[in-house]
């Protein structure tokens, strides 16, 4: 076992956690900075515009990222045959997905993202293969628990668009179209990077003699990625239908208004992200040991309900003035759907706790089965409420889907791991004294024990 495999769990989460906190602060300036120079009608014409490449991405991946990070994590695979393999299917999926990209812009652009200038979608489409290579790179440092250079790549990225973009900007005078080619450069320079980070894995697995052969993983990956890859799909999709919906039953304006309440909501989901990305190798090498993973999956949980909780709370409370200072006072349109959005951000932090656990028991089955149910209300719903309480509405509706989601996941994950269902999201007894004795350990060590 590697020394990043072995690396402590607290440790991992807390270095996760603080990218994501840099990340969340980076965010928020670029998405000021992009509103205030564009304003709300620019604004979502940029997110529509990113939002293409991503489709396509959530489409086209197969779901390699997911398999990579749980065979890797078994210890079932190494790093060399993960990423031969990965390369040989990147060209194979890069090829389909741009060609299907293409397609969808040159006949249904208008239909699918009225509003949007097809010229920005026909550069958005270089995104999509860099995104795709940036993404295998990424979930092989995943799998293999190195969370530092995991880290360090994906942080780069939103600090690149964020220093590009101000370029653009403030010293060229750019506007639109140099916001999405500078996007372009920064995801490209971090797919550069995270192979960069790669090579060190490569050079020890060199000196020890590892196998170098891919034959059979390509299948295995599929294998259980396809199923991964339709449920992400389908999240995804939950995620995001509320933005088509509302660039269909209202306008690019309305879009950008409610894109900032989700940048703002979705940021609520910083510790989950960071606690889910730890937890997925982890659990996937704990297979051996259902008494340790049936302990650990809901203390994370509650741990993450508690502290969105709180977090929703005071962005309850603070978001006109948080909109109106960030933002400025044409984005005070997004106060209402923001406040809407809450409830079901924090639900949705426990049910992607609930999602990691059953992915690393290999069945991202049930995950898919939800998820095809809870899109279907998600869209339902908002075709119902966006007519009738514009992006509010839409909030609603996400909230909504989000909830049943958290309820279903709770009764699937309580049958299979034996868990009572309120074990998973309320504290007991059990859970103080273990938190007690890691808050003491934690005090005299400065490092978080497993």
């Amino acid at each position: 076992m590697s020394s990043h495999r072995s690396g402590r769990l607290g440790t991992n989460i807390g270095i996760t956690f603080f990218r994501q906190g840099m990340s969340l602060a980076v965010g928020l300036l670029l998405a000021a900075i992009i509103a205030r120079v564009l304003g709300p009608n620019g604004q979502g014409k940029y997110s529509l515009s990113i939002l293409l490449p991503m489709v396509i991405l959530t489409l086209f991946n197969l779901g390699v990222p997911s398999a990579n990070v749980y065979f890797l994590g078994r210890g079932d695979v190494s790093v060399s045959v993960a990423m031969k393999t990965a390369r040989r299917l990147w060209v194979i999926l890069g090829i389909a997905g741009t060609a299907l990209g293409a397609v969808l812009v040159h006949f249904f652009a208008d239909a699918l993202l009225p509003g949007v200038d097809r010229n920005l979608l026909w550069l958005m489409l270089a995104v999509f293969p860099i995104a795709l290579l940036q993404a295998f790179f990424v979930s092989i440092l995943h799998g293999v628990q190195d969370f530092t250079r995991y880290n360090l790549a994906l942080f780069l990225l939103p600090v690149l668009t964020l220093a590009a973009t101000s370029i653009a900007f403030f010293a060229f005078g750019w506007r639109l179209a140099g916001a999405l080619g500078t996007y372009i450069l920064a995801y490209a320079a971090s797919a550069l990077f995270a192979w960069f980070l790669l090579r060190s894995h490569l050079r020890d697995e060199a000196r020890m003699d590892h196998d170098k052969t891919t034959d059979g993983y390509a299948s295995r990956c599929i294998g259980y990625g396809w199923k991964a890859q339709i449920a992400n799909n389908l999240a995804f999709l939950n995620y995001r239908a509320d933005t088509f919906l509302i660039n269909l039953l209202m306008s690019p304006t309305a879009t950008g208004l409610y894109m900032i309440a989700v940048a703002i909501a979705e940021r609520i989901w910083m510790l989950s992200r960071a606690v889910s990305s730890v937890m997925l190798p982890r659990l996937s090498e704990l297979h051996d040991n259902e008494e340790l993973r049936r302990r650990l999956t809901p203390l994370a949980t509650k741990l993450v309900f508690l502290v969105s909780a709180a977090i929703a709370a005071l962005l309850f409370i603070l978001a006109r003035p948080l909109v109106i200072s960030i933002f400025g006072d044409e984005f005070a349109g997004s106060i209402g759907a923001l406040r809407w959005l809450l409830p079901g951000i924090v639900v949705g932090a426990v049910a992607r706790g609930i999602s990691v656990d059953l992915a690393a028991r290999g069945r991202v089955d049930l995950n898919l089965y939800n998820a095809l149910f809870i899109v279907a209300f998600n869209i339902v719903a908002n075709v119902l409420l966006i007519p009738r309480f514009g992006i509010n509405g839409a909030a609603m509706a996400t909230s909504l889907a989000y909830t049943l989601n958290l309820v279903a996941k709770v009764v699937m994950y309580s049958r299979i791991s034996g868990n009572k269902w309120y074990e998973v999201i309320t504290l007991n007894g059990n859970d103080i004294a273990l938190l007690r004795i890691k808050i003491e350990s934690f005090k005299k060590s400065g490092k978080l024990a497993d």
